[in-house]
């Protein structure tokens, strides 16, 4: 399985219907995405490699995991974004797979952690 990293108009992407209903105040990750970029790119598939039904073929692409990121970005006026784009067929149990992975395998910061690197970053 291969995925290639590219600029994707934002226009091209369906979004489709995620499970992640609530983004929160996008304000402060905004206001990150400002001053240091975009950090990691959203995932997509090729909407015409995609196995599903009900599919919006309009768009070349489906959103597979990053719509806060894809919403911070599109409030911002992007009209492009970094995407690993899936060239391969991906069913609805893979997306969601991919979506779940994509909320839940990862570790947040312990407190001290986050204190300690803030406090470096207020050193500065």
């Amino acid at each position: 399985m291969k995925s290639l990293l590219e600029n994707i108009p934002l226009s091209q992407i369906h979004i489709g219907d995620r499970f992640r209903k609530d983004y929160g105040n996008l304000n402060q990750f905004k206001h990150s995405i400002k001053t240091n970029g975009l950090i990691t790119p959203i995932a997509v598939g090729l909407t015409s490699a995609l196995k599903m039904e009900g599919l919006d073929t309009s768009k070349p692409y489906t959103l597979l995991a990053g719509g806060r990121r894809t919403q911070a970005v599109t409030d911002l006026g992007w009209t492009t974004v970094p995407a690993k784009v899936y060239d391969y067929p991906i069913t609805e149990l893979d997306l969601r797979s991919i979506e779940l992975a994509e909320n839940l395998e990862r570790k947040d910061m312990t407190p001290v952690e986050e204190i300690q690197l803030k406090l470096y970053r207020d050193w500065e």
